[in-house]
């Protein structure tokens, strides 16, 4: 099931921001394999997404959002979350991924948080060094580029 909220809910896991981070480009053309890269190493669960900035309407995730029964606007998805069940939760991440939108993705559990942002880059963080390091491993042996020389504050 696919909720929209205005992150009332779930605004306090996105306070406290783990200190470990690694970026990597986004790869608009290969969002599956990259999703599958990071969310496969891990037992699936629900996520959130916040959205932080929309910079161009967000065809895809509107598009995702209708045919899982939600009829929205660009407008109405301006500092929203987006709740996803576990089965539905990479195709959300995908979705935001698709569009020139600026979002943090947290999966229930937390063991990493996404932040993405309409310049094509994808950084995660978490509060383990060696589960990011098995992020990172499990996209580099894919060929996804990290990004060396990136730290977002």
């Amino acid at each position: 099931m696919i909720r929209i909220s205005d992150c009332a809910e779930t605004r306090a896991i996105f306070v406290n921001v783990p200190e470990y981070q690694r970026t990597f480009a986004t790869p608009l053309k290969e969002l599956r394999p990259f999703v599958s890269g990071i969310l496969s190493l891990f037992s699936a669960r629900d996520a959130v997404v916040q959205i932080e900035l929309i910079v161009f309407d967000p065809v895809t995730l509107i598009g995702f959002l209708k045919t899982h029964g939600v009829v929205t606007t660009e407008g109405e998805l301006h500092n929203v979350c987006i709740s996803a069940t576990s089965d539905q939760a990479a195709d959300l991440l995908i979705a935001t991924l698709s569009d020139w939108i600026d979002f943090w993705f947290v999966r229930q559990a937390d063991e990493f948080r996404i932040f993405a942002d309409h310049d094509e880059y994808t950084t995660i963080y978490s509060s383990n060094l060696e589960t990011l390091a098995d992020i990172a491993s499990s996209l580099t042996d894919k060929g996804f580029r990290e990004i060396d020389d990136w730290l977002r504050e």
